[in-house]
């Protein structure tokens, strides 16, 4: 095997990751309101959208095995999404 030196690609930013830009940008408009931001199919994007946009999100699994993603932003309390509850 041949080794090859090369940088890594710049990361693609997709339509899903301007879709909760502009959802978490919509809490932080709002802070100290909880909302449903969406339905996912594994509770981890939660942690995520957390983690990356700097809001907390908690799941909860609904009857069809979905989860629900309820979003807050608590206005200048810092990082206040360390992943879901």
């Amino acid at each position: 095997m041949t080794i090859e030196w090369k940088q890594p690609p710049q990361a693609s930013r997709g339509k899903t990751s301007s879709k909760w830009r502009g959802i978490t940008d919509t809490l932080k408009a709002n802070p100290d309101q909880w909302a449903k931001i969406g339905t996912v199919k594994h509770a981890s994007q939660g942690t995520v959208i957390s983690k990356t946009y700097g809001v907390k999100v908690i799941s909860r699994k609904t009857e069809a095995g979905l989860y629900d993603l309820y979003g807050i932003y608590k206005g200048g309390v810092g990082d206040a999404g360390k992943g879901s509850d």
